[in-house]
């Protein structure tokens, strides 16, 4: 594995890259769950399924240690199929799939169920710092 890799599994570590919005035995997973393939096909379509949110951290980790296309390619080649509207599917799926990956929204569903709950969720809203890329306190997508 390239020093990079190493670099990049390191810093992310004691992070959480995504998190179940259901009642689980495992309710939240590491980068250990999204470097074993097989676990982070099962934790993407349960993010495209609404019923689990990638992290902030998780999304950065995604982009810097696979890139999306990379993640594409495996629901491509495993003839997974995710939802993505369907203008994007016009261009193919590897496309439609890199853009759904692009454009994932960290803790969207989260958000959604803290606001129904009656719970103010704007701009200023912070989020735990183990929820949050390496160095970056800054970053909401």
């Amino acid at each position: 594995m390239s020093a990079k890799l190493e670099r990049i599994k390191k810093s992310y570590r004691s992070k959480i890259l995504a998190v179940r919005n259901y009642q689980a035995d495992k309710e939240e997973f590491t980068i250990d769950d999204f470097i074993d393939q097989q676990s982070l096909i099962d934790i993407i379509i349960e993010i495209n399924e609404a019923v689990c949110d990638i992290t902030p951290a998780g999304k950065v980790f995604l982009k810097e240690y696979y890139g999306y296309e990379s993640i594409a390619k495996m629901f491509v080649n495993a003839d997974i199929n995710l939802y993505a509207p369907k203008e994007k599917l016009k261009d193919g799926k590897l496309a439609a799939y890199t853009w759904w990956l692009e454009n994932m929204k960290p803790m969207e569903i989260t958000m959604l169920i803290a606001e129904a709950r009656g719970e103010v969720i704007n701009k200023d809203t912070k989020l735990k710092k183990i929820l949050m890329p390496p160095d970056r306190k800054d970053y909401m997508p």
